[in-house]
């Protein structure tokens, strides 16, 4: 339904989101200006993306899609993190 991916290579730290916009493909600036703050998952605490920008269709709504996001990029942070 959605993916999302984080990248951290020295101070820059990228989160890129597909299958969940409108729009397609995005990266997620609040959430990357958050991890560069603290890299951490409870970094990304009541963060989420615009539902109003997500798809909704049979299959989930534009804010449950959001908050899939959300969940999803603190997981992948958590795993970045476990495996330092």
């Amino acid at each position: 339904m959605a993916g999302v991916f984080v990248w951290r290579g020295g101070d820059e730290i990228r989160v890129a989101v597909t299958g969940a916009s409108q729009g397609g493909v995005f990266r997620w600036a609040e959430a990357e200006a958050a991890l560069v703050a603290e890299f951490s998952p409870s970094a990304l605490d009541g963060l989420r993306p615009e539902a109003d920008d997500m798809i909704a269709d049979i299959h989930g709504s534009g804010a449950y899609r959001a908050q899939l996001v959300a969940v999803m990029a603190k997981r992948a942070v958590a795993g970045l993190v476990a495996a330092r």
